[in-house]
């Protein structure tokens, strides 16, 4: 069995964390939530510390467990709209 080391964790911490829409929310190894706000992500829970991480820095608290995956935002041209009443791009 082949031994996954603490770099390439890290690593993959960091790749998930930036493919992440706006608006993910993820749990870290102290059961605090983040949620992402651009390329940044901002604790929920700590009323006081307010400070924006990126995602190099919220890699270190793993393991990470995404609990809501935010909404990717697409331009739509006005009036594109599909049978059902969706907005869609052309």
């Amino acid at each position: 069995m082949a031994t996954t080391h603490r770099s390439e964790i890290y690593g993959n911490a960091i790749k998930l964390l930036d493919e992440l829409p706006e608006g993910s929310v993820v749990l870290d190894s102290d059961g605090d939530a983040w949620q992402k706000q651009d390329v940044r992500w901002t604790s929920v829970v700590r009323g006081a510390n307010t400070e924006l991480m990126g995602s190099n820095s919220l890699a270190i608290l793993t393991p990470l467990t995404v609990v809501h995956r935010g909404f990717e935002v697409r331009q739509v041209r006005q009036g594109a709209v599909t049978e059902h009443g969706e907005a869609k791009s052309r």
